[in-house]
């Protein structure tokens, strides 16, 4: 308990967690904004079978898209594959989350996630883009691997407490926020193993990455994202220059054709807050962080 005061005092829990009660259990609550992410059990594992029945079904017309490296389904130029992707995900969505999220919580299908079995199926340190104001909320990921997890097949390695450092406006794949700080952050990563009939719940901006997947055989995980109502959903897409993001509003629907209408531009913002010393709000929090990590578990 001292520890966690402590923890708290040196790097503090953003005020947008204050009220946080996106699962039904209160101890779930507390670890999730305390570290950042959660691993809850399923009240069903029949649901999986489902889940992975339908991604044998996709991953038939798959051939040539999913077979190398690591790859996600959002990242198909076919649309009406996306959308069905989508349907099979959402068949599903109930049985996953009823009774493990409260109500209030609107779930979002996200992709099947597929790792190839070979050593270039590593993905990098990196934490989730944008998709809501996440200034002021907190937008979550539920990651549900189709198989028992392990360090061979490219489980998760988490920097625990990572949440905290602060508030990016973040394009989807850029990682340049945490360019020249990823020696310190990969030095705190703590492995996940994550078992078949387990979801992993983890807030967007948890710096993150899974190894590669040295099994003989492709590593297969569906996902969601979530936030609490009322939210609009945004895209965030970087200027030329790279100083600025602007930000569009989009509908579900965008997550399909991924092209943002240019007449609901709603404004800019800058990628990262400054402090009034202009010291970078990241470079001061990693420091804490890292304090956190090394002495304050």
């Amino acid at each position: 308990m001292f520890s966690k005061v402590i923890r708290n005092l040196v790097l503090p829990i953003p005020s947008k967690y204050d009220g946080f009660a996106f699962f039904r259990s209160a101890d779930a609550n507390r670890e999730f904004c305390d570290k950042g992410f959660v691993i809850l059990d399923m009240g069903s594992h029949q649901v999986l079978d489902g889940l992975a029945s339908a991604y044998a079904e996709l991953r038939m017309e798959l051939t040539g898209s999913l077979e190398n490296e690591f790859r996600n389904t959002s990242q198909l130029n076919d649309n009406d594959l996306k959308s069905r992707v989508k349907e099979a995900l959402m068949k599903y969505e109930k049985d996953l989350f009823s009774s493990l999220i409260n109500d209030h919580v609107e779930v979002e299908p996200g992709s099947f996630f597929n790792k190839a079995a070979n050593s270039e199926s590593a993905t990098g340190l990196h934490h989730d883009g944008c998709h809501i104001d996440e200034a002021n909320l907190c937008g979550v990921h539920a990651w549900i691997p189709l198989q028992d997890m392990a360090e061979n097949n490219g489980t998760f390695w988490i920097v625990p407490y990572s949440h905290r450092i602060g508030h990016y406006n973040r394009q989807v794949s850029d990682t340049s926020i945490l360019d020249g700080h990823k020696a310190v952050l990969s030095s705190m990563l703590e492995l996940v193993n994550i078992k078949r009939g387990q979801i992993l719940f983890f807030d967007h901006a948890l710096v993150h990455l899974s190894g590669a997947n040295r099994s003989d055989q492709e590593r297969t995980a569906a996902s969601y994202t979530m936030a609490k109502r009322p939210f609009s959903y945004v895209y965030l897409k970087k200027q030329v220059n790279g100083a600025l993001l602007d930000v569009f509003a989009v509908d579900r629907n965008f997550w399909i054709d991924q092209r943002p209408d240019s007449e609901r531009l709603a404004g800019m913002k800058p990628i990262e807050s400054r402090n009034p010393d202009d010291t970078s709000l990241i470079e001061r929090n990693i420091r804490r962080l890292k304090i956190v990590n090394n002495y304050l578990k």
